[in-house]
């Protein structure tokens, strides 16, 4: 059973999300494009993420399944996001309840470092 998306964010970079995708890939995360373009979906056991880009100068859109209970779901939207941290990129990602939400429900807000050009 698909689970609906409870993970929505932006990431403030110049990287194409095939690059952004590639951090996951040398963390052992498994990685593939979605389509010819524009997406990459990265997971493992406790999430899958995908990676949108759009024109350069419009940040890359993220979204997806995290699984798990609420306290889970905090837990591996960490653990997902530490590898933005570590490369130092800016975000911002929300993470929702399920199955449905409403924007003042989330679970918890999430901020990466300022974006520097």
């Amino acid at each position: 059973m698909q689970q609906e998306e409870n993970l929505h964010g932006i990431i403030q970079t110049t990287l194409h999300a095939e690059e952004v995708a590639a951090l996951y890939r040398c963390a052992g995360w498994h990685v593939r494009q979605v389509d010819e373009w524009v997406a990459h979906e990265v997971s493992n056991g406790n999430c899958a993420v995908t990676i949108e880009s759009f024109p350069r100068d419009m940040p890359l859109y993220m979204h997806g399944v995290i699984h798990g209970t609420a306290e889970d779901m905090l837990k591996h939207t960490d653990e997902m996001l530490s590898h933005l941290r570590q490369a130092g990129l800016s975000f911002g990602a929300w993470c929702y309840p399920v199955p449905s939400f409403e924007p003042q429900e989330f679970l918890h807000n999430y901020e990466g470092p300022p974006y520097i050009e």
